[in-house]
């Protein structure tokens, strides 16, 4: 595991930081009433986790909370179905929202800290694998956080369906202009240069890499994580709409290391 870090005033582990000065759920729900009013100078956390299955990982998962103690954890290859319910490998100060493929492969999960108002955002026909929802954070702008996993094998053609979710999305940050949206996950675009954002020379996959560059950049995206998350490749990505001046975050990427 490592941690990445990034401005602005980001830190890169729970020690860093203490030594600086500076809805509906599949297992419950929650009043919208029920703000979170963050501590002032503290970080949002977010975990960016390829699971390579979840299922009796509940140990596992909790040791992560444990260390990094997140506020929203992004999940990548849950590889669950309907039959398990998120309270079976979930800590249970968080609420899960899923959008499962099957138990060989898949699966995207937002889980929040169930002190925060969260709702599931309902977007109709979604072509890939994504999930999304809306955080109200007392004193800052609304914030909008997404799961998204591409598998390695995906066509070029099918990233249309990521496209049409963001264009779907950026829709409703336009009738909010002070809205953040936030997108991590399993992009498996590892050929991506994103300090030039430009193809590697040895590049075997341009095509899709060029095709995810030009959706990411065409609405408005930045990609926060500069360095490898597998090996010597950018595969784990995060996301923003904007310059995050409403919030300051804290990322933790794993996927090198399954849980």
């Amino acid at each position: 595991m490592y941690w990445c870090t990034f401005g602005p005033t980001v830190h890169s582990s729970p020690k860093v930081l203490e030594s600086c000065s500076s809805k509906s759920s599949t297992d419950g729900s929650q009043s919208v009433s029920d703000h979170y009013t963050r501590p002032s100078g503290t970080n949002l956390r977010v975990a960016v986790l390829n699971a390579n299955s979840i299922k009796g990982k509940r140990a596992m998962l909790a040791a992560v909370c444990d260390s990094i103690d997140p506020d929203v954890i992004l999940v990548t290859e849950t590889k669950l179905d309907s039959s398990m319910s998120s309270s079976e490998f979930l800590p249970k100060n968080y609420l899960a929202h899923r959008l499962d493929r099957d138990v060989n492969g898949g699966g995207v999960m937002v889980a929040v800290r169930n002190i925060y108002a969260v709702d599931e955002v309902t977007i109709n026909q979604v072509n890939c694998e994504f999930v999304c929802v809306r955080i109200a954070i007392q004193k800052s702008n609304p914030l909008y956080v997404a799961a998204y996993c591409r598998p390695p094998d995906e066509l070029t053609a099918q990233l249309d369906g990521f496209e049409a979710v963001l264009e779907h999305l950026q829709s409703k940050l336009n009738r909010n202009g002070k809205a953040t949206l936030l997108v991590g996950g399993d992009f498996n675009v590892g050929d991506v240069n994103w300090d030039s954002l430009a193809m590697k020379v040895d590049s075997k996959k341009k095509s899709a890499c060029n095709r995810m560059l030009d959706i990411i950049t065409g609405a408005q995206l930045t990609q926060l994580q500069k360095e490898p998350t597998c090996q010597d490749q950018v595969l784990d990505l995060l996301c923003t709409s904007t310059c995050l001046q409403s919030f300051t975050l804290e990322v933790h990427h794993d996927h090198s290391r399954n849980l």
